[in-house]
């Protein structure tokens, strides 16, 4: 997500922005220093979670999962489909043979 924020610096100054604002309502510690956003604060960065998801759908984390094969086997051949698409299930008459 990082690596897609560099490169697109409106999204960047975009998702900065939302998350100042969160800090500048959660005001100020006694010390002075602006107070960060707390876990229930999270739910009002919509824009950041936007961001993130469209990252993941871009980019997912587990895109390629290998098979092997346990056991081989091969798949008998069997001729062209002889029954016609438009038969009803509950017509026996196509299989009568």
């Amino acid at each position: 997500m990082l690596a897609q924020l560099a490169a697109y610096l409106e999204v960047q100054e975009k998702v900065r922005k939302e998350i100042e604002a969160v800090v500048q309502r959660r005001g100020r510690k006694e010390s002075g220093e602006p107070d960060l956003p707390s876990y229930n604060d999270i739910n009002s960065l919509h824009y950041l979670a936007a961001v993130i998801t469209e990252t993941q759908r871009l980019y997912p984390v587990a895109n390629f999962f290998p098979r092997e094969v346990l056991v081989f086997s091969l798949v008998p051949t069997t001729p062209h489909h002889t029954t016609p698409h438009h038969t009803s299930p509950h017509n026996s008459s196509p299989y009568d043979k």
